[in-house]
Parts: C-alpha cells; sequence; structure tokens
C-alpha cells in the first residue's frame, strides 16, 4: 500500500515536472517572439525616421536652392534665412529624437512588464 502510494505520488510529480517544463519552454518561445517584434518595431520606427530625414533633407535643399535662385534677395537675407531654416530643421530633428526615444523607452517598459508577468 505504502509503496503504490509513494508511486503514485511519484507519478504526479512527473507529471507537474513535464507540465511546468512545458510551460517554462512556452514562456522562453513567448520571450522570444516578444523580442523579435521589439526589434522589428525599432527596424520600422528607425526606417520611418530616416525617410524623414531624406525628405527634409531634400526640401532644404530646395529652399536652398530656390532662395539662391532669386537673385532679388541680398546676400544677408539668404544667410538669415539659412539659419532659420537650419535652426528650424535641428529643432525639428531633436524633437523626432526624442519622440523615437520615448517610444523606445515605452516600448522596453512594456516588453519588460510583459516579460515579468509572464515569468511569474
Amino acid at each position: 500500500m505504502e509503496s503504490q502510494l509513494k508511486r503514485q505520488k511519484e507519478q504526479e510529480l512527473e507529471q507537474m515536472k513535464a507540465k511546468y517544463e512545458q510551460i517554462i519552454a512556452e514562456l522562453k518561445r513567448n520571450a522570444a517572439s516578444d523580442k523579435d517584434f521589439v526589434t522589428e518595431e525599432f527596424k520600422k520606427q528607425i526606417a520611418k525616421l530616416e525617410r524623414e530625414i531624406e525628405e527634409l533633407k531634400a526640401q532644404f535643399a530646395a529652399e536652398r536652392d530656390a532662395l539662391m535662385s532669386n537673385s532679388g534677395a541680398s546676400s544677408k537675407k539668404l544667410e538669415e534665412l539659412m539659419a532659420q531654416m537650419k535652426k528650424d530643421h535641428a529643432a525639428k530633428m531633436e524633437e523626432q529624437a526624442s519622440d523615437f526615444e520615448d517610444q523606445i523607452r515605452k516600448l522596453k517598459e512594456k516588453h519588460a512588464e510583459e516579460l515579468a508577468s509572464l515569468r511569474q
């Protein structure tokens, strides 16, 4: 009777062990999937920001070329306009970089929370 109970308990323990090993394996797969998802989202955001930078560079070049072709504008006025455009461009780029860093931080926090909740 005692050996039968012992075998039954051992079987129960083995079943629980298998169940928990399965849960751990699933959590590991989910964590890898989350990491891949976050990485892809970061790549998308980086690509988007790089496209915006190129668009802004092209816009800046077009505006600069337009200003330079305008023979009526004085060189001082042209320099002031270019300085203002550079300043505006730098401010916008800084704002976009800050927004991107905030997005990255939020995604990292969300990812950490999800991993923590999965580990519990």
